[in-house]
């Protein structure tokens, strides 16, 4: 019985020491290697347009991690992007150490060249500072897709084609840089360049010319026109004679005709447009020489003489022409 005994103690002892302690931790090694290896795998993204933060050590089982990257034109050991421009991708290994044991992996991952800020600034710069022609707009850049919207098509559409405006518009140019399903909005504004001021006045002319003075000779009153409503400007008007047309278009006739030229300024936003017409006021049917004689003083009758003062005269001659009407007795008027 004893002897059965001795031999069941030393069977247990030799089975007992069969599990050494050396295999036990070698086993619980791999677990957490392998651990680390699952962390490593959620905390490393597969691309990638920023540095990356390379993790040194596992931030409660500890342990070392190494790193070395294949290609570092692309990415540096540290994680830092060295790629400026496009996307590559590259394999970065690693070598995880812990309690004795390694565990060695890589990952392939695709890195950006630019960032969404960088991609946003390439997209705006292809603009000038003015819109006045049409784009072939580029709409990928680095990897990066971009999706935008004008806010008024109708003098930049949505494909880029330019349709020159009366004035000078402000637009906004809405978008988004979009990568791997990632998003982030951008806007700027740029002025759409409108019409020349040569080209305001020839469309402000023509539309005066067919609404307002369709004949240079003028029997009534006129309609000067005070606004207009495509350019959203008033219209002030001068008359090279009042007397004959007023500014207002009121006119005054004579037995003659009278040339008078009608000059109006369009405040077309911050500037002034100025343009002329030149037309003739027809004469008036008269009956008697006393209503032409009449109609002539008026015609060149001043409210008053300007004052003239000379303050230094010498060997000039001069002219003074008048119409001797009456110089003491009748003289002969012929009309």
């Amino acid at each position: 019985m004893k002897k059965f005994l001795f031999i069941f103690v030393l069977v247990v002892l030799l089975i007992s020491g069969g599990c050494t302690p050396t295999e036990k931790k070698a086993g619980k090694t791999a677990e957490e290697l392998l651990e680390i290896k699952t962390w490593l795998e959620n905390e490393i993204p597969l691309y990638t347009n920023e540095d990356l933060e390379l993790p040194f050590t596992h931030p409660e089982l500890g342990g070392e991690i190494e790193w070395e990257s294949i290609d570092k034109n692309v990415l540096k050991s540290t994680g830092e992007i060295t790629l400026t421009s496009g996307s590559k991708d590259v394999i970065l290994n690693y070598v995880i150490s812990y309690d004795g044991d390694t565990l060695s992996d890589y990952f392939i991952i695709t890195v950006y060249g630019a960032s969404f800020d960088d991609v946003a600034a390439k997209f705006k710069g292809q603009f000038a500072a003015v819109i006045a022609r049409d784009y072939d707009v580029r709409t990928e850049y680095d990897g990066y897709t971009i999706n935008w919207t004008s806010s008024n098509p109708e003098i930049f559409s949505n494909e880029g084609k330019y349709t020159k405006p009366n004035n000078d518009e402000t637009i906004t140019i809405v978008y988004e840089v979009e990568l791997n399903g990632e998003i982030r909005d951008y806007s700027f504004e740029i002025v759409v360049k409108g019409l020349l001021a040569s080209e305001k006045r020839e469309k402000l002319v023509k539309w005066i010319n067919d609404n307002y003075l369709q004949s240079k000779l003028i029997t009534s009153e006129l309609e000067l026109p005070t606004y207009n409503e495509e350019f959203k400007a008033p219209i002030h008007w001068e008359s090279s004679n009042p007397n004959v047309i007023s500014s207002d278009g009121k006119i005054t006739r004579y037995p003659f005709d009278r040339y008078i030229s009608l000059t109006g300024v369009a405040r077309v936003q911050d500037e002034d447009i100025k343009f002329s017409f030149s037309v003739i006021v027809a004469a008036k049917e008269v009956t008697t020489k006393e209503e032409k004689v009449n109609a002539l003083i008026d015609a060149i009758a001043l409210k008053e003489i300007g004052k003239l003062t000379f303050l230094a005269y010498g060997n000039i001659n001069q002219t003074f022409n008048f119409l001797p009407f009456y110089e003491n007795v009748d003289a002969p008027v012929t009309v």
